[in-house]
């Protein structure tokens, strides 16, 4: 009896040889026309439209994603900004209180009431928000010397007094500096917003506070007549990191609003720089030259007014920065609805057209359809009727172009 056996190398002939076969008569497209050939038009139509609108609504929700990343970005820049402006209204109700509580002043109760209130929105604002911005630990160290000073505004000497009081300043600034990296403030994309936060947000508001602070400690200096090496250390360090801060804020100004007219317009430096000009030079004079001269009056007027011109020129940057990141938002908002507006037209043209097809090409199918089926049934007269010009409209002009004799022979028409 004859056995075949069928080695691995056989197998791999036959299975090799398959495969070829497969391919033999429509190569590369064999799969997609053996699949055709198997099922029915309806078929044939939903798969090639899911194959056009699978990638097209795939490319629509990544633009989707990349948009609402963007305006989730501006959105939180914006909250930050809000949590700003509550810590810097708490700043600056601390400075009024320092400069009160460093004269030694002996009533206090408004500037801790001012104080308090001013906290009491720090504390809403950072409830709300400290979901999204991880901030706990800086505002428990600002928390903690909030309620300090609250109990205490006044220490043994002016001294101790004014370096209490800056440590707040200091925790608050430390907040700030947080809530601009949790908020990507400081990552703002765009040139002119990015050199206004730092103007009104970071760099800005801390060359304020060494302007205070060398008001403060040269009121103090001049009101006692006396300079101590201590006292001279810290106008020292302050006067140095004033100047490099002022080098800083004048790049961004120069950058951020300088370049455009408007911005400029609208966002006058010239004062705050002629205030702080002449502070500087009173300093230099009555403090830091051979011997202390002239009365801390004077000293604290000046300085005053470079404090009070910084703050506002902040403050109108900063109130600039809040308008441009809602512009921001509903520029992207805009661009946003348009893209996809667009997109979602051409989406839904792809589908129309798709059915549109889809009809022409049943309709033509089943008219002919028809017809065969009467002639089966004996109906020799029977033809149909062809619309449009494409390939179904084509074949049924020829069918109306036969004819048929009684013994079901097809004859050309003359």
């Amino acid at each position: 009896m004859n056995q075949s056996f069928s080695t691995p190398q056989h197998a791999e002939r036959k299975s090799s040889s398959g495969l070829i076969e497969f391919f033999r008569h429509h190569g590369a497209w064999a799969p997609g026309v053996k699949l055709f050939r198997r099922i029915q038009f309806r078929a044939k139509a939903l798969i090639i439209l899911t194959a056009l609108l699978v990638p097209l609504l795939t490319l629509l929700a990544f633009q989707w994603s990349l948009g609402s990343e963007k305006i989730d970005v501006a959105k939180s820049e914006l909250e930050g900004v809000r949590y700003v402006k509550a810590l810097r209204a708490l700043e600056q109700a601390a400075m009024e209180r320092r400069h009160a509580a460093t004269l030694q002043a002996s009533d206090l109760t408004s500037w801790q009431k001012g104080v308090g209130d001013a906290f009491a929105k720090v504390l809403a604002v950072h409830d709300e928000l400290s979901g999204r911005f991880p901030v706990k630990e800086k505002f428990d160290a600002l928390r903690a010397s909030h309620e300090g000073l609250m109990a205490k505004p006044v220490l043994g000497n002016a001294d101790e007094t004014l370096q209490a009081h800056n440590g707040l300043v200091d925790a608050i600034s430390t907040l700030i500096a947080a809530v601009a990296d949790a908020s990507q403030l400081s990552l703002d994309p765009d040139l002119d917003t990015y050199h206004m936060m730092n103007l009104s947000v970071l760099r800005g508001p801390v060359l304020m506070e060494y302007t205070a602070r060398l008001r403060g400690m040269g009121i103090v200096i001049l009101a006692s007549k006396e300079l101590s090496p201590e006292h001279l250390k810290w106008m020292a360090r302050w006067a140095g990191a004033r100047d490099l801060l002022d080098r800083d804020v004048t790049n961004s100004y120069t950058e951020g609003i300088a370049s455009s007219p408007e911005a400029a317009r609208l966002l006058d430096r010239q004062p705050a720089l002629s205030a702080a000009a002449a502070f500087k030079d009173a300093v230099e004079a009555q403090i830091m030259g051979a011997a202390l001269q002239g009365e801390a009056d004077s000293l604290r007027a000046l300085g005053s007014a470079a404090v009070d011109s910084q703050r506002d020129f902040n403050q109108r940057v900063m109130d600039r920065l809040d308008a441009q990141l809602q512009a921001r938002i509903d520029r992207l908002w805009a661009a946003l609805a348009t893209q996809l507006a667009v997109a979602l037209s051409f989406v839904a043209l792809a589908a129309y057209l798709m059915l549109a097809f889809y009809k022409v090409m049943m309709g033509g199918l089943k008219e002919v359809s028809g017809h065969l089926n009467e002639i089966t049934q004996g109906n020799l007269t029977t033809a149909p009727r062809p619309w449009g010009r494409d390939e179904a409209a084509q074949l049924m002009g020829c069918w109306r172009r036969l004819k048929f004799d009684p013994l079901l022979r097809i004859v050309p028409t003359e």
